[in-house]
């Protein structure tokens, strides 16, 4: 979905922000069973259909409850272990959503917390330091998006 999403000269008559809330519950399904290879590529997929920015892809990320979700995740990452690739995932999916600019202040200052611990390399103690590097560069990136939010960074 996410290659479709990406290159399909069609895309606005994909209808994307139908895929939000499905992509979104198939990642969240999936890391409650420890299936992260499952939950990375439905993340993914959600980042390009959230970034794509069409008409309704904004409330589609509201009306699918994708910010909890996301929290969610990103809790339960923490709990059970989770590889560098589904924290990269999350990285990009609310890099994606801050892109958008359809956040709260509360929402911004807890990833932004979050981000800068996987920047700073708090989790994940086991992981190689490639794999590790490139959760930092996702988180990096997703934290500058949130910053550029709060008018943190200039843009």
């Amino acid at each position: 979905m996410s290659v479709l999403a990406r290159n399909c000269p069609l895309t606005a008559s994909l209808r994307l922000d139908l895929w939000i809330k499905e992509l979104a519950y198939m990642a969240a399904d999936a890391a409650a069973r420890n299936h992260w290879k499952l939950s990375t590529y439905a993340l993914y997929a959600t980042a390009t259909c959230i970034s794509t920015g069409f008409e309704g892809c904004d409330r589609a990320v509201r009306d699918a409850n994708v910010l909890p979700l996301l929290r969610n995740l990103s809790e339960h990452l923490s709990e059970h272990g989770s590889t560098a690739a589904v924290r990269r995932a999350v990285a990009t999916v609310v890099g994606a959503v801050a892109q958008q600019g359809q956040v709260d202040e509360e929402w911004r200052g807890w990833w932004s917390e979050v981000l800068l611990s996987w920047v700073c390399g708090g989790e994940g103690g086991r992981e190689e330091e490639v794999q590790r590097e490139e959760v930092s560069i996702a988180a990096s990136t997703a934290l500058g998006g949130v910053l550029l939010l709060w008018g943190v960074c200039g843009g």
